[in-house]
């Protein structure tokens, strides 16, 4: 994200990294201590729509292998509805992300991305332990 910065004509952009997974579990610590956890809803918005590029990073995986909620559903879905400028990351294949997701949030993801995808599924993943 520090490249956007260097490579930007404008003034410093915000970039937000959301990890997904982390998001869905600190707005769901908000639902049942909202006293102790910020992230509401609301907050989530002021955040993510100050922001000039939203990075959702590990889509997917907040779901492991089942439909994803209504409530993971929307509060992604209000992320691309508030944001123009969206890096996406996912270890699903398409097949898997229409399977956990309903059409109109896959619609919204792949919304202005034709030949702005990178797969990755031939190269080896350098995070396991040899």
């Amino acid at each position: 994200l520090n490249a956007i910065n260097t490579t930007s004509k404008k003034p410093m952009q915000k970039c937000l990294f959301l990890s997904i997974p982390a998001l869905i579990r600190a707005m769901r610590n908000y639902i049942a201590d909202p006293v102790t956890n910020e992230w509401s809803a609301d907050y989530l918005h002021q955040v993510e729509s100050g922001a000039d590029l939203v990075v959702i990073d590990d889509l997917g995986a907040e779901s492991a292998s089942r439909e994803a909620t209504n409530f993971v559903q929307e509060t992604i879905q209000n992320i691309y509805e508030d944001n123009q400028r969206i890096i996406t990351t996912t270890n699903l294949s398409m097949d898997q992300l229409k399977s956990t997701y309903h059409g109109r949030l896959i619609s919204r993801i792949l919304e202005g991305s034709r030949g702005k995808m990178i797969d990755f599924g031939s190269v080896s993943d350098k995070r396991r332990l040899k």
